[in-house]
């Protein structure tokens, strides 16, 4: 790995992927903007977030990480930084995910606040962490530990609505983890999660609820959710059209879960990505792709808004 002399930011910015549907790219995005994001002379620490099917080190060309999270999560190494690899990559490192063990797969026994709390700590001008599929809490706690994180979705009905579950469980997470010592709180965001039982169908109508019993609970929600602003990425876009998809996600998010999403871009559909996995490449090795090409406008993108 070729490391840049010095840091060019002042704080560590924190870059989350997920998407909530396996297959959506949502690996191949967070390792070519590491890469991509690298190349532009920021520091870049990769994690793969995925903590029952890590594969994330694939991209990077590794076949067999040397130390992973689960050398970290069970006592091997006392510190997260001991187990940061070197990547082929300018200016990028790599976490490898835990695997392969139930513990840390699960949520009832892992030690999820000494997980994040490390990864906070992590001294780069990006962390990128690439969340798994599903939008269990792991997953969702994941990416919540970015403002801004990056939903990955397709041009696929199956897709979007994924992804829309994914954002809601967060923010929903969100609003939990603000009231931890205020059960009547609780039991209000829980009660009322579910529209279909209580006929709420935007979650403003849950703060509305909230500030019935106490308005500045109910008001700290709606600021929640005002500054909430993940982005967007369209994959796998095969022709015009695919694109547009981007633009009903950000309505059905503002109608439904009040927030401003911001479209950061597409990535066109590209059989080199495949090749890149086969032949354990990293995608970034591939220049002519069109998909580089892509991420490339992405990672711009992604820093003209981060550092202005």
């Amino acid at each position: 790995m070729k490391k840049n002399p010095s840091s060019i930011l002042r704080r560590t910015r924190i870059i989350t992927v997920g998407g909530g549907k396996g297959g959506v790219g949502k690996s191949i995005i967070a390792s070519g903007l590491a890469g991509e994001i690298g190349a532009l002379g920021r520091n870049v620490i990769l994690v793969d977030g995925d903590l029952s099917g890590a594969n994330l080190h694939l991209t990077m060309g590794i076949r067999y990480p040397e130390r992973t999270l689960n050398d970290f999560m069970l006592g091997i190494y006392s510190e997260v930084e001991d187990v940061v690899l070197p990547t082929p990559l300018q200016n990028v490192s790599l976490i490898s995910g835990a695997s392969g063990i139930y513990e840390l797969a699960n949520p009832r026994f892992m030690h999820k606040q000494k997980l994040v709390a490390s990864l906070l700590r992590l001294k780069a001008d990006y962390l990128i962490i690439d969340v798994g599929a599903g939008s269990d809490e792991d997953n969702t706690d994941f990416f919540s530990l970015s403002e801004q994180g990056i939903t990955v979705i397709t041009n696929e009905p199956t897709s979007v609505e994924n992804a829309y579950g994914f954002l809601k469980n967060g923010i929903i997470r969100k609003m939990l983890s603000m009231f931890s010592a205020r059960q009547d709180i609780r039991d209000i965001i829980m009660r009322y999660a579910n529209p279909r039982r209580h006929g709420f169908h935007r979650l403003a109508q849950i703060a509305d609820r909230i500030a019935e019993i106490d308005k500045q609970a109910g008001k700290e929600v709606k600021v929640m959710l005002m500054r909430y602003h993940p982005r967007i990425v369209v994959n796998m876009v095969k022709e015009a059209g695919d694109v547009t998809v981007h633009e009903s996600f950000r309505q059905i998010a503002r109608k439904y879960l009040d927030i401003e999403m911001t479209y950061l871009g597409y990535v066109m559909y590209d059989d080199t990505v495949k090749k890149s996995i086969r032949q354990l490449r990293p995608l970034h090795e591939f220049p002519d792709s069109p998909a580089v090409g892509c991420l490339k406008a992405v990672a711009r993108n992604i820093l003209a808004l981060e550092e202005v």
